[in-house]
């Protein structure tokens, strides 16, 4: 297990980090960002083969700049894929 830490543009986390780790052995990722964020990274996940498990509200208000916990999890297609 790892942690990120990023801040403002999502690019570099994208293209750095999470694109290569999807693309390899597919593992189940977890984060923690503003809304924005995961705006922006479920439909480049989604690219990738992996989906959206929900995301949690860690306030009550549903600002886009509002924290949210969320989970990408590879389909089994994605794991079968990445691994032959």
């Amino acid at each position: 297990m790892s942690a990120l830490v990023f801040s403002g543009d999502v690019t570099a986390l994208w293209v750095n980090e999470l694109a290569p780790m999807m693309q390899g052995d597919a593992p189940v990722i977890a984060g923690y960002t503003t809304r924005t964020c995961l705006h922006c990274l479920a439909p480049l996940a989604a690219s990738l083969g992996y989906y959206l498990d929900g995301q949690v509200n860690s306030s009550e208000a549903a600002s886009p700049h509002d924290p949210v916990s969320w989970t990408f999890i590879p389909t089994a297609r994605t794991r079968l894929n990445n691994n032959s």
